[in-house]
C-alpha cells in the first residue's frame, strides 16, 4: 500500500504543473496578441510610406510585421499592393492566399486578387473577386468600375454600359463613374447618352465647372458626333475660356463652326491654334478648309503648298491642293493632285470621292 502522504505529494505535484500551464497558455496567449497589435502597427507605418510611394520602405514594414505575426491580414494587403505596384502580379495574388478565409468580411482583399488577375489578363477571374468586392460593400464606386472595365477588355463594352446604367440609376455617381460611362457610351455609339452623362458629371463636381476643359471637350465631341452643332460649339467656347493655352481645343472650335457654317470664325479659331502651335498640320488643314469656304482658293494653296513641301505624300493635304485647284477652274492640276493623293494612299476616301465627282470635260471656273 503506497503511503497516504505520498498520493497527498503527487496530487499537490500534479495541481502545480496544471496551473503552471494553464500559466504558459495564458503567457502564449497575451504574447500572440501583443505580436498581432504589434504587427498591425508596423502595417499601418508601412501604409504610409505606400502613399507616398516609397514602395522599399512599405514592403520592409510588411515583411517586418508578418515576421511577428504570419497571419496579420494588414500586412498581406500591404505586402500585395507592393508587389502589385511593382509588377509582381502572381506574387500579389500569393500574398493574399487564405486572407478571404481570414478576413472573409474585407471587401479590399477580393478587389486586389481582381487587380492582380486582370493585370495577368485573367479577366473572368477577375470579374469574379470584383463581383465579390461589391457584394461585401455595395456603396463603393471602385468596385462596380473596375468591374466595368473588365467587361470592357472582355469586348463587353454595351454590358459594361449596362452595370453602370444600373447603378447611376440608384445613385447619383461619382465623377469617375460618370466619365466611364459617358466615354462607354460614346464606344457604343450613342453620343446623346454620352452628353448628358458628361453633363452630370459636371453637375457632380462644381470645380469640374471651373477648371476641368476637358470635360467640355468630350461634351463637344459628342454632340458634334450627333450632329448638335450649336451646342458642340457652345462646349468648346468654355473649353477654350478655361484653357485658352490649349491649341487643341481651339482646332475643335474651329472643326464646329465649319460644320456650323461659319468659316469665318472657323479661320479665326485654326489661327489661333497656328499661333500656339505653328507645326500642327490638322491646323493648317482646317484654315486652308475655311478659306476655301469663304471663296479664297489662292490664300488656302499657298498655306497647303507649304504643308506639302513639309509631308509631300499626304494625301489629305493633296486632296485639299485638288479642290483650290478646282476652284480656280484648273480641273487638270486638281485631277493631278487627286492622282496623287489615290498613289500615296490608295483607298482614301476622300481623294476617290473628289476624283470620281470631277468633270473632265471642260473649265469649271471659280465657284
Amino acid at each position: 500500500m503506497v503511503p497516504r502522504r505520498l498520493v497527498l505529494a503527487a496530487a499537490m505535484l500534479a495541481a502545480a504543473a496544471g496551473g503552471c500551464g494553464l500559466k504558459n497558455k495564458q503567457k502564449l496567449a497575451a504574447h500572440q496578441r501583443w505580436c498581432e497589435t504589434r504587427a498591425r502597427v508596423i502595417a499601418s507605418v508601412g501604409a504610409e510610406h505606400l502613399k507616398v510611394g516609397d514602395l522599399d520602405k512599405a514592403a520592409d514594414s510588411a515583411k517586418q510585421a508578418l515576421s511577428l505575426a504570419p497571419s496579420c491580414v494588414p500586412a498581406r494587403v500591404l505586402l500585395a499592393k507592393v508587389l502589385l505596384e511593382k509588377g509582381r502580379y502572381a506574387a500579389a495574388a500569393e500574398a493574399l492566399r487564405g486572407c478571404q478565409s481570414d478576413a472573409p468580411e474585407n471587401p479590399e482583399v477580393p478587389y486586389l486578387l481582381g487587380v492582380a488577375h486582370e493585370k495577368r489578363k485573367q479577366y473572368a477571374e477577375a470579374l469574379r473577386q470584383y463581383q465579390k468586392a461589391c457584394a461585401l460593400d455595395p456603396s463603393n464606386d471602385a468596385y462596380v468600375i473596375a468591374s466595368a472595365e473588365v467587361l470592357v477588355a472582355q469586348g463587353k463594352a454595351a454590358l459594361a454600359l449596362e452595370l453602370l446604367e444600373s447603378r447611376l440609376e440608384r445613385i447619383d455617381g461619382g465623377v469617375p463613374m460618370l466619365l466611364l460611362a459617358g466615354e462607354l457610351a460614346m464606344m457604343v455609339g450613342q453620343p446623346v447618352k454620352a452628353a448628358g452623362l458628361y453633363r452630370r458629371c459636371l453637375d457632380a463636381e462644381r470645380d469640374y465647372k471651373e477648371k476641368v476643359s476637358w470635360v467640355y471637350i468630350m461634351m463637344g465631341d459628342c454632340y458634334l458626333a450627333s450632329r448638335r452643332v450649336a451646342e458642340a460649339r457652345g462646349a468648346y467656347e468654355v473649353a477654350v475660356r478655361i484653357d485658352p493655352g490649349d491649341a487643341e481645343i481651339w482646332l475643335c472650335l474651329a472643326k464646329a463652326a465649319l460644320a456650323g457654317g461659319d468659316p469665318s470664325a472657323a479661320a479665326k479659331a485654326a489661327r489661333r491654334a497656328l499661333a500656339l502651335k505653328g507645326d500642327s498640320l490638322d491646323a493648317n488643314l482646317l484654315l486652308a478648309c475655311a478659306l476655301l469656304a469663304q471663296d479664297r482658293p489662292e490664300e488656302a494653296s499657298k498655306l497647303l503648298l507649304r504643308a506639302a513641301q513639309a509631308d509631300p505624300r499626304n494625301a489629305t493635304v493633296l486632296c485639299m491642293l485638288g479642290r483650290c485647284c478646282q476652284a480656280l477652274g484648273k480641273k487638270d492640276q486638281a485631277v493631278s493632285y487627286y492622282l496623287r493623293a489615290l498613289r500615296s494612299d490608295p483607298d482614301h476616301p476622300l481623294a476617290k470621292h473628289l476624283l470620281a465627282g470631277i468633270e473632265l470635260g471642260g473649265s469649271q471656273g471659280r465657284r
